[in-house]
């Protein structure tokens, strides 16, 4: 039936209709008409609940008004700067700030420094989950913060934004205000309103972390430790100077000792295993490379001619320009601009221009050679691909490297090295010192290459590293590297790729040999092959513990001479006993009377820092090996005092330390407390370092989007099977300065 028959057939209803509905619109007008129409608007149904309230698309686009509010007064800017719990928020609430795109590697430094007590796991599961939208979020800590009390006044909001608008943006707070009020169509109190609501927020997160005070006590045994010194006299007869490598180990003892670590990773001295053996076998990779010398390179570039360095003065004559007082004695007299001549900058030009040029033609023959290697991975789903698959698309080094060195005339280094477990990275001169330039900041090689994953159904995302599969390319990459014996150091770039992963395993038997040769910048010949055995690591931890079992008795010896005569003559006759001159070398069993002053000991909770920096860190553990084991030494020096005595006086202890491999000869001990003063200088900073160490795990579990949901009780509706899409503010962000 067409509309004009049923029109016809239905006239009565439908001028029943009208008529009332004129009638309606005449008693209620036009507000009541607006009333009824917003009933039925679709924006106002609640997209989700909450407990204590609803949610509609109204409400997400005012959250996405008010977060644009604070995106103009910088507030990304401010919390960034603000202990942890800022950068958190600012996280969570304005996630493409570029203040926030670095708060994740900034927090993973932070830990793994020890400025901040985080579970490096922990850390990594909080900004890879998904977080939720910053509106619903905004609403939520918003509503909780308001629930509890905790409400900041308008005029300590204004206040604020008074003080730290001219700090942060050079601009005068009510000039930004104006600016925002004519973008947002907002007034001057709403916009207070919303900064108010910003620091309700702050404020109540900070009363929940607070709740963990941090006691005078505590800040006094902090001090007590960190600000102690000891100053100790010793003499260090090392264990390494003494290993005999002829003597006898038979099979039996080797079997033992492997049977008796091989479940234990290394270096991790107990009560039970002080020396620290293990044999479990740490992650290893092998490393393809693609090197250029920079040299090379820069050989390819041709001078620049004198009317391109002129040119380059003239197009940019800023550069090359200051502003110096007109009175030179009156610092605040008018400013003029002074100008370099072309003479006297022209070496910084011909630099500038030459470095232009090298950074072009490097990129030119880095692209290239990426398009060669990588041209397979087109053809295949990189990211669900298997190490198979990705090794029989990844192009071939060598002959990329063949192409490039004759279409650029330049030698292409290629090579592959060993199987490298974190130690043996560290000593590869060459990979440890390249890094890739990343934004503002350079990431170790090594950082990349132990991240790597064969399996990406395992892949897992890291803190401030890009993510690398096998056989995928690395760089360009840049370093040096030093070659002692002919005193040079040679500028590098250089493609990498891991291309073979073996994870961290507990050996069958003691029959393991790898290559662990690594890399070289040698044109004509090949790296000095280099093969670990397991079964020569035991025997050599054998030897290694025999010698140390030498030190002893030739500290007790030394302790001996010590007690008949003095200290002076004791080393003197020792040293002639067992430290003759090799030639023109010095014995390395001489030993000589060391003074340390300054020394600390670390805390317990520093030392659990220490290894968790280990475990993250595991090419860069070297350094920290040492601080653990110079710590156990410390320790073994102060448990030589008498209870509150502040020396030893002069002795001849015999102080026996496996993990050093090592025994001392202790002469004296003098303990340094901590002072009035050291406290009265520290006691704040220490509470705040105190407070951040020990509140930064719960600030984790605060800003957790999944709890903030759930102490909630957000619940989107039923038929709203997705999020609900936020419509965009015509809000322009963008303030004159």
């Amino acid at each position: 039936m067409n509309l004009v028959k049923w029109i016809r057939k239905n006239r009565r209803q439908v001028m029943t209709f009208v008529v009332i509905f004129c009638m309606i619109s005449f008693v209620i007008g036009y507000t009541g008409l607006k009333i009824i129409s917003n009933i039925f608007d679709p924006n106002r149904k609640a997209v989700a609940h909450y407990d204590g309230g609803k949610v509609t698309r109204i409400d997400l686009n005012n959250a996405n008004g008010q977060l644009s509010v604070l995106r103009m007064l910088r507030s990304e800017q401010l919390l960034a700067s603000q202990g942890i719990n800022g950068p958190l928020l600012a996280y969570l609430l304005f996630p493409d700030s570029p203040f926030s795109s670095g708060i994740a590697e900034q927090l993973k430094q932070a830990a793994k420094q020890g400025q901040i007590q985080i579970n490096m796991d922990d850390l990594e599961s909080f900004f890879n989950q998904r977080q939720g939208s910053p509106e619903e979020l905004w609403i939520l800590l918003k509503a909780e913060a308001y629930r509890t009390g905790y409400v900041f006044s308008d005029a300590k909001a204004k206040e604020i934004l008074r003080m730290i608008v001219p700090q942060m943006m050079q601009i005068d707070a009510g000039q930004l205000i104006s600016q925002i009020m004519n973008k947002s169509n907002l007034t001057e109190d709403a916009i207070f309103r919303i900064f108010a609501d910003l620091l309700t927020i702050v404020n109540y997160a900070n009363s929940v972390m607070d709740n963990e005070a941090v006691t005078l006590n505590q800040i006094k045994a902090f001090l007590g430790r960190s600000q102690e010194r000891l100053d100790a006299q010793y003499v260090k007869i090392d264990a390494e100077p003494l290993v005999d490598k002829a003597a006898e180990i038979s099979d039996a003892d080797i079997q033992k000792q492997f049977e008796a670590y091989r479940q234990l990773a290394p270096n991790n001295p107990t009560e039970d295993n002080p020396f620290g053996f293990g044999y479990k076998l740490p992650k290893r990779i092998q490393v393809e490379y693609m090197i250029l010398l920079t040299d090379d390179i820069k050989a390819q570039i041709e001078e620049p001619t004198s009317e391109a360095m002129e040119d380059f003065y003239s197009q940019n004559i800023e550069r090359f320009q200051t502003q110096v007082p007109s009175d030179p004695n009156n610092p605040d007299s008018e400013k003029i601009t002074q100008t370099k001549t072309y003479a006297e900058v022209e070496p910084q030009i011909r630099y500038v221009i030459k470095n232009d040029k090298l950074t072009k033609l490097s990129g030119m023959i880095f692209n290239e050679i990426k398009d060669i290697t990588e041209t397979g991975f087109e053809d295949i789903a990189f990211e669900e691909a298997t190490a198979e698959q990705l090794q029989m698309a990844a192009g071939d080094y060598p002959t990329a490297a063949k192409k490039i060195s004759e279409q650029y005339n330049l030698p292409v280094i290629t090579g592959k090295t060993g199987w490298l477990s974190p130690e043996g990275f560290r000593q590869d001169k060459i990979l440890m010192g390249l890094n890739l330039q990343q934004q503002n900041s350079r990431i170790p090689l090594s950082d990349l290459t132990f991240t790597t994953n064969a399996d990406p159904k395992q892949q897992v995302k890291r803190i401030g590293l890009p993510t690398i599969r096998i056989w995928q390319n690395i760089g360009p990459v840049k370093g040096g590297y030093y070659a002692e014996k002919e005193n040079k150091y040679y500028p590098i770039m250089a493609i990498v790729r891991v291309i073979g992963i073996c994870n961290t395993e507990v050996p069958e038997n003691i029959d393991v040999e790898y290559d662990t040769t690594v890399a070289t910048i040698s044109k004509d010949t090949a790296p000095e092959k280099t093969v670990f055995s397991l079964k020569e690591k035991v025997k050599d931890d054998l030897l290694l513990q025999k010698a140390v079992e030498t030190t002893k008795a030739r500290g007790e010896e030394l302790a001996a001479l010590v007690q008949e005569k003095d200290w002076d003559q004791a080393i003197t006759d020792y040293n002639t006993k067992y430290a003759k001159a090799e030639g023109e070398e010095e014995n390395p069993q001489k030993i000589k009377l060391d003074n340390v002053k300054q020394q600390i000991r670390i805390s317990q909770a520093d030392i659990i820092k220490a290894k968790r920096f280990i475990q993250d860190n595991p090419v860069a553990a070297g350094y920290m090996q040492e601080r653990l084991t110079t710590n156990m030494l410390n320790n073994t020096l102060y448990g030589l005092l008498q209870e509150g005595s502040a020396s030893t006086g002069v002795l001849h202890k015999v102080v026996l330390l496996e993990p050093a491999a090592a025994c001392y000869v202790v002469k004296e001990v003098i303990r340094k407390p901590a002072t009035i003063n050291d406290y009265l200088e520290n006691k704040a900073n220490t509470a705040m370092q105190l407070n951040m160490q020990s509140t930064a795990e719960l600030t984790l579990v605060h800003f957790n989007p999944q709890n903030i949901f759930k102490r909630m009780d957000y619940q989107y509706k039923k038929e709203t099977k997705q999020e609900p899409e936020v419509e965009t503010v015509p809000v322009e962000e963008d303030i004159e300065e």
